[in-house]
């Protein structure tokens, strides 16, 4: 469900914290809480000084908003793409294309291929990082404007099957992945009687 969006990243941003505190020096690990813990505290606090309906407005839409900016981009970027046994970004990521004044809000987040590339690289060099691949590797390279990516994760199921097919358990429907038989201008499935396979799994990014 898209609604799911609007709160997938601070639900993900949580649990990799848990997951991750215990990697850093016992020295540091009063600081890395102090950086969870204040924020929320400054937000909690403000809901008591503000009420409610105020809160409502200055936190919690804005949040859920700027959640769902970021799903965007992050569940078109991926979501839609095969499972390879080789991280290879020309084959697992989608950058997507937006007005330039959104690229420039946003950092150029929708060059996701050139970040996975490059990630220490600044994002004000992606664009030349495309020009590059699009010239080297043409037929590899995925875009699609953000409404088509967005439109076509919509259409299609999020359980992957083999890797590069993305299927509909209940309806048995299968879709192809990008590079792998999805056309984002004419989603078609396929149908198939689906037998219990371990190769069948739901991707939890």
């Amino acid at each position: 469900s898209f609604l799911s969006l609007t709160i997938q990243f601070t639900l993900h941003s949580t649990r990799m914290f848990f997951h991750f505190i215990k990697e850093f020096k016992s020295s540091n690990q009063k600081s890395v809480w102090l950086q969870l813990l204040l924020p929320w505290t400054v937000w909690i606090s403000l809901l008591f000084i503000m009420g409610p309906a105020k809160w409502l407005f200055a936190y919690v839409i804005p949040l859920l908003i700027a959640n769902f900016i970021v799903m965007a981009y992050i569940a078109t970027n991926h979501r839609l793409n095969p499972i390879v046994p080789v991280n290879d970004p020309l084959a697992n990521c989608l950058s997507v294309t937006v007005p330039r004044w959104v690229d420039v809000l946003h950092f150029n987040f929708s060059y996701h291929t050139e970040h996975h590339l490059f990630p220490a690289m600044s994002s004000k060099y992606y664009p030349l990082v495309k020009e590059k691949i699009k010239e080297m590797w043409p037929e590899r390279y995925h875009e699609m404007p953000m409404t088509k990516a967005l439109a076509a994760l919509w259409n299609t199921p999020r359980v992957y099957y083999q890797g590069s097919e993305l299927v509909d358990p209940h309806r048995e429907h299968f879709y192809g992945s990008l590079g792998n038989g999805l056309d984002p201008h004419n989603i078609s499935y396929r149908e198939e009687h689906i037998e219990e396979d371990e190769s069948i799994k739901k991707v939890n990014q």
